[in-house]
């Protein structure tokens, strides 16, 4: 299992709400991709323009298709234009704590 953390910085609070509302679009369609899990969408409560979405999915080649996929890249630049600057994204493999040890879900 992964998880996909994106990092979105708007412009105003104003674009935030635009924002979301294109991230919830985008969710509804990755709900139904091969691989996707869950995903959740956070916006600091200090700084309403700092925006993180988590999604979780099966495997790094289910994010991958589903991140190089025409509707994703279609999603994107509706997403962009919304930004102050360019998104960022970083892979995290998920982990299990399992008898006081750590053990990796692959």
């Amino acid at each position: 299992m992964i998880r996909a953390v994106l990092e979105h910085r708007t412009r105003n609070p104003e674009d935030t709400q635009k924002l979301i509302e294109v991230l919830r679009k985008t969710r509804a369609i990755a709900r139904k991709q091969p691989g996707f899990i869950t995903g959740e969408t956070l916006v600091d409560v200090d700084d309403r323009c700092h925006v993180l979405v988590n999604s979780t999915w099966r495997s790094s080649q289910d994010w991958k298709n589903w991140d190089e996929s025409k509707v994703r890249l279609d999603m994107k630049w509706m997403i962009e234009e919304l930004l102050a600057e360019p998104f960022t994204t970083s892979i995290q493999s998920a982990s299990v704590i399992w008898q006081e040890s750590i053990q990796h879900v692959f």
